[in-house]
């Protein structure tokens, strides 16, 4: 930032055709309705160019060896410290299991084989009756179970099933027989997004009403959160939908 600031200040004709390209990428990245990391990997090398500009005019200031010494050794710690404690951090959260695996170990474990299961974009890698390669995956040790699986967000591709149409989730449970719903916190805060409720107001308004609907008419069996904060793996919830209860 203070480097931008420093260009926009020295005004030259060089400084705004570097400054053009991530400002207006920027705006652009801030009108898409879903933002990622790797969106932002086009603008790291004129950042770069930025913040050395900014540099290489605060180097010239410095007139002893000595100073540009200190100058030179607090801007490489200042560069690597925070990267790397957060690298650090990244790479030991990695080690831990993700929810979504430890949420398939469980429903291999006390769900019953074929049960119907409704998932959402982000869930657990369970083994659908409808995989091309079933009797090839089946033999793995990493399955346990076969499960008959349908994708409870509109639009979805879900395990061999073609693609949802737009569909109010709350009938498709119920029309489907499913027995349990699988909801994950990734797929739920693309709802809650305000560029979201300003463009899709009407698929936002449909999501909450299904969501309320989940926690009235059925019944959370297990819920696994990541142990760590850095939001590698979502939260992952597992619903036994009640049949008895029919949509309203």
């Amino acid at each position: 930032m203070l480097g931008i600031l420093y260009l926009l200040w020295r005004r030259r004709r060089e400084d705004i055709l570097i400054l053009i390209f991530p400002l207006l990428l920027y705006a652009v990245i801030g009108q898409m309705n879903y933002k990622a990391m790797r969106h932002l990997l086009p603008l790291v090398p004129f950042l770069l160019l930025i913040a050395a500009e900014l540099l290489s005019a605060a180097a010239e200031r410095m007139k002893s060896k000595r100073n540009l010494l200190i100058f030179n050794v607090i801007v490489i710690a200042a560069a690597i410290a925070p990267q790397l404690c957060k690298s650090l951090r990244y790479d030991l959260a990695l080690y831990q299991v993700d929810t979504r695996t430890r949420m398939k170990e469980w429903i291999e474990q006390n769900l019953p084989e074929q049960s119907r299961i409704g998932t959402e974009e982000f869930a657990p890698p369970l083994l659908s009756s409808l995989d091309l390669n079933l009797e090839i995956i089946r033999r793995s040790p990493d399955y346990r179970r076969v499960y008959n699986l349908f994708g409870v967000v509109p639009k979805m591709f879900a395990h061999g099933r073609q693609r949802t149409g737009d569909h109010d989730a709350r009938a498709y449970v119920q029309e489907q027989g499913l027995d349990y719903l699988v909801l994950d916190s990734f797929t739920r805060a693309r709802y809650e997004w305000p560029l979201s409720r300003q463009r899709y107001p009407d698929r936002v308004e449909q999501r909450e009403l299904f969501y309320k609907w989940v926690r009235e008419n059925c019944e959370l069996i297990v819920r696994m959160e990541p142990r760590n904060k850095l939001q590698i793996s979502p939260v992952v919830e597992l619903y036994r939908v009640k049949k008895e209860k029919p949509l309203p």
